[in-house]
């Protein structure tokens, strides 16, 4: 399954982040402004009709490579000009090409950021807080059980983060709610298969 491929690709990172909390080596709270992510999709711009979240993705499991030379600043501040809400930025390294260090580079825009990676532990939490980040993303099939999706929501929203909790059908829905989530994306694509 893909999403196993996925949690795999986790298991290095989520190790060191283990042993740098071992060692109090976890970097620091964000201490600068989040801009709020979930008033940025209620309420789209002036003048527009729809709230955009645009995306900032390097290449794709299903793609290959899309575009390795952007700027992410660049590309921040075109689509903060363009008028997006949010941005969306792929941080997972080995499928996506993605850099958690995109995040303070593209934090100067002045959007809302939506970390997009594959969390699934605290840990992982804790790294996104010491980021610019909005929001980050938790899949629920890849914490299939409501206890855990509130634990990573309520610790996002502890440090002043939303939670997007992406469903792919009525069950994982059924979780999402039992959970409290407050953001519900759906994904189109069965990340199982």
């Amino acid at each position: 399954m893909l999403l196993d491929r996925f949690r795999e690709a986790k298991a290095e990172e989520i190790a060191l982040l283990t042993d740098m909390a071992s060692r109090r080596e976890l970097p620091r709270p964000w201490k600068g402004r989040r801009p709020d992510f979930l008033k940025a999709i209620a309420e789209p711009p002036a003048g527009q009709p729809v709230a955009v979240i645009a995306e900032f993705k390097q290449s794709s499991p299903s793609r290959g490579v899309i575009a390795t030379g952007l700027k992410p600043e660049e590309v921040a501040e075109q689509y903060a000009a363009a008028g997006a809400s949010c941005i969306s930025v792929l941080t997972e390294e080995r499928f996506f090409g993605g850099r958690i260090g995109y995040l303070e580079r593209m934090h100067r825009a002045g959007l809302p950021l939506l970390r997009k990676d594959f969390i699934f532990h605290q840990l992982q939490v804790m790294e996104t807080a010491s980021t610019p980040a909005s929001a980050l993303l938790l899949i629920v099939r890849l914490t299939p059980d409501a206890r855990t999706l509130r634990i990573l929501r309520e610790q996002a929203e502890a440090y002043g983060m939303h939670a997007v909790v992406e469903i792919f059908d009525e069950a994982d829905l059924a979780l999402a709610r039992e959970s409290g989530a407050r953001i519900i994306q759906v994904n189109a694509r069965d990340l199982d298969t």
